[in-house]
């Protein structure tokens, strides 16, 4: 493999006369790479070789529609081999080699990989007569998984989430804007790697704020106590992102994992 890439750094930090101090951290990466050498790979199609792509690419169909019935599917190319014949209701896939039908050698790479190009971090802090305040941002970029809901693998077994039951293709309704296809159980062709399933993983979260207040010492003295600080934090409480369904940073496949939580806390420093 080959990689190329920049890291940055910025720093600053200021007094000013009135007591104030303020500071700034950020931090940049940008990282690509490519496959120049897989073993003796040898591709039937040039267009699925990993050869000059980024590792941990993502390969799969493009996904046009949904059928719309048994005449569409029968003028359709043949796609029985990825998961069974196909019904209405399910995503018809491109034949991207023009070969009739439509199987494996029909995915191609597409989005960015796996791992985020762009990874980035600010940090900021003030501090003024007792008061002081600080937060974090992290967020990447140019980062792209595929993410689809879960099918039913038994009969007898699962659950569908919320947005699947709002919005799915069905026999009564056949909506074809549907957000997700027909419902079934077992092999789904639906369900495979494509252009429909595809997601932007790029984020920006606010991981970290926090607020306090240190009591004079003329305050605290007469109690007894040398320091009191009083503070209130939170974590994870915003994320900026395209993708909806679940947490981008994880970049789960099918939502089953648990979830990053948002935490706030209240506090008091005490010394004796």
């Amino acid at each position: 493999m080959e990689n190329n890439g920049v890291d940055g750094f910025l720093e600053y930090s200021r007094s000013f006369r009135n007591g104030m101090l303020v500071s700034m951290k950020g931090t940049f990466s940008f990282a690509r790479n490519k496959v120049l050498k897989n073993g003796d790979e040898k591709r039937t199609y040039e267009y699925q070789s990993a050869l000059g792509r980024p590792h941990n690419g993502n390969m799969g169909y493009i996904a046009e529609r949904y059928f719309i019935d048994e005449a569409d599917i029968a003028a359709s190319p043949d796609q029985s081999s990825i998961a069974g014949r196909p019904r209405p209701g399910d995503i018809k896939y491109t034949d991207y080699n023009g070969d009739g039908e439509v199987n494996s050698f029909d995915r191609i790479y597409m989005g960015y990989p796996t791992v985020p190009e762009i990874s980035y971090g600010v940090s900021a802090a003030v501090s003024w007569r007792g008061f002081d305040f600080s937060l974090m941002l992290q967020g990447a970029g140019r980062v792209s998984f595929f993410g689809k809901p879960s099918s039913f693998s038994q009969v007898n077994r699962g659950n569908v989430f919320t947005m699947v039951r709002d919005s799915y293709w069905n026999a009564n309704t056949q909506d074809l804007n549907a957000v997700f296809p027909r419902l079934a159980v077992g092999s789904q062709p639906s369900y495979e790697n494509s252009t429909k399933w595809l997601h932007d993983g790029s984020y920006l979260r606010l991981k970290q704020v926090e607020l306090g207040y240190t009591l004079p010492e003329r305050i605290s003295s007469k109690v007894g106590i040398k320091h009191c600080r009083l503070f209130t934090n939170g974590l994870n409480l915003l994320t900026f992102q395209k993708f909806k369904w679940w947490d981008a940073e994880s970049k789960n496949g099918n939502g089953w994992y648990y979830p990053i939580q948002t935490t706030v806390n209240f506090g008091m420093d005490i010394n004796f």
